[in-house]
């Protein structure tokens, strides 16, 4: 049987928040994986996903990238899925966005995933998992979410964390 635990989140708050000082995580060990294939094969699985759906393509921002990237590594170092972290100035997504400097968003979601498969598999089972969750779903196929961050690490155990940033960019991207 395949372990497989996921989480989903979505929220609106205004994305020009200052950053705020946070406090390092308390982690194991984990391994931040910032491989730019797995990154770029986890979007090809999604933006597949979004045009069957007749949803235009994500856009990877680099801001989203490291808000996703650096709650990826934390997750993992917790062992743990959540999309509130116990880090002063990083409990929520938005919190971790301002950290990031993230901005220029008026709405965001993030999906979360702890998956026990080999690297080759982990960009299909992901999305595929989320395709099959409703919360999930709903953020991965939503037409608003524009610009996407990806960020992949792994525990001791080989569990990867895999953590997906969408967002609705506050002014529309160059048509494709």
């Amino acid at each position: 049987m395949l372990l497989a635990v996921l989480a989903a989140a979505s929220c609106a708050a205004p994305g020009r928040l200052a950053p705020e000082p946070a406090s390092p995580p308390a982690e194991q060990s984990a391994t931040p994986i910032a491989t730019d294939a797995l990154i770029a094969a986890i979007l090809a699985e999604a933006n597949r996903a979004r045009e069957a759906d007749g949803a235009e393509p994500l856009v990877l921002e680099d801001h989203l990238g490291v808000a996703a990237g650096e709650y990826a590594v934390e997750l993992a170092g917790r062992r743990r899925l959540s999309h509130e972290s116990p880090v002063v100035g990083r409990h929520s997504l938005t919190d971790r966005l301002a950290h990031a400097n993230a901005r220029g968003w008026i709405r965001v979601g993030e999906n979360l995933a702890k998956v026990p498969v080999p690297a080759a598999e982990l960009p299909t089972r992901v999305v595929s998992l989320w395709l099959h969750s409703s919360g999930h779903r709903r953020n991965l196929l939503d037409p608003a979410f524009r610009m996407s961050g990806i960020g992949i690490s792994r525990d001791a155990d080989g569990y990867w964390y895999v953590t997906q940033v969408y967002a609705a960019p506050d002014e529309p991207l160059p048509a494709r």
